[in-house]
């Protein structure tokens, strides 16, 4: 089965997942807001894990150039961010914020568990394969078949990937966490207004900051698979400039302050974790938080 057809796999079990919560805890917007939190823990130690220093380099290892650089940094820097995303969403849930004790240590298991969803990952879509490939398709096929409620149904059918299906899956994984975040985001104003807590109000910007970073993050792997042919080498004659051109465009696009997208110097809402690489080529932009 192609990367695609997983990747809307991917796609249909979050939106089932979705539909789930939203019968599930009908009425009840706390026990759904903390649900999604606990995704989003496990979602971004996932993602932690796959874009860290080690599978960057084993990805991009065959390949040199500026566009290459520009992919490495990009990926680099996407990693720092949701390495900061996973460290806040696991300080609200692992230090109690809004859980008891028993909800804390879940909180902690589901981050572990995302890192080894993710090793899993990782090794079941490595071009090359190899026994460590081999030995993760099997574990998963064993885990599916003696523990099925905690392997998703697409793992034991995913391809080894080349580089540009990293990317396409990167860029469904990313598709998950935009639409688990816009979910929290519709839940958290009904819960602010009768809470008597800080906490919740707290979480409204970083909230809708985190959608927008991960549309970002979906839209910027989207087009760093179209710089890649479909064995998984760059495309000949493409330019950096012309890249970054393209990935400073994406976010003005996607994270822009409208009455502000005119100006020769954009304002966003937050640089979706590219804010260094624009400035180590000397592209500005203007973070709203930073201004503020």
């Amino acid at each position: 089965m192609a990367i695609e057809e997983i990747c809307e796999k991917i796609i249909d079990e979050t939106n089932a997942v979705r539909a789930k919560y939203q019968a599930d805890y009908a009425g009840d917007p706390d026990a759904e807001l903390l649900a999604w939190l606990q995704i989003a823990v496990q979602r971004e130690a996932m993602v932690c894990y796959l874009y860290n220093e080690a599978t960057r380099n084993k990805r991009l290892a065959e390949s040199e150039g500026e566009v290459v650089e520009v992919t490495r940094d990009a990926l680099t820097l996407i990693w720092q961010q949701e390495q900061s995303h996973a460290a806040e969403l696991a300080a609200r849930l692992i230090d109690g914020v809004f859980m008891d004790r028993k909800g804390s240590l879940d909180a902690a298991f589901l981050k572990i568990r995302g890192t080894l969803d993710a090793t899993m990952l990782d090794l079941l879509t490595q071009d090359r394969g190899g026994v460590l490939s081999v030995f993760a398709k099997a574990a998963t096929w064993v885990a599916a078949k003696f523990a099925p409620n905690i392997v998703p149904a697409f793992a034991t059918e995913l391809p080894r990937a080349n580089l540009r299906g990293f990317f396409v899956l990167a860029r469904a994984l990313e598709q998950t966490a935009r639409d688990s975040y816009a979910r929290i985001g519709q839940i958290l104003p009904a819960i602010v207004l009768k809470s008597s807590s800080l906490q919740p109000q707290g979480l409204l910007k970083p909230i809708r900051n985190t959608e927008l970073d991960e549309l970002f993050h979906q839209r910027v792997f989207g087009e760093m698979a179209s710089w890649l042919d479909s064995d998984g080498a760059f495309v000949a004659g493409l330019e950096a400039k012309t890249c970054l051109r393209k990935l400073r465009e994406i976010l003005v696009t996607t994270t822009g302050i409208q009455q502000y997208r005119g100006r020769a110097v954009p304002m966003v809402y937050t640089d979706g974790g590219l804010g260094d690489l624009f400035a180590k080529h000397n592209i500005k932009i203007e973070v709203e938080r930073a201004a503020a």
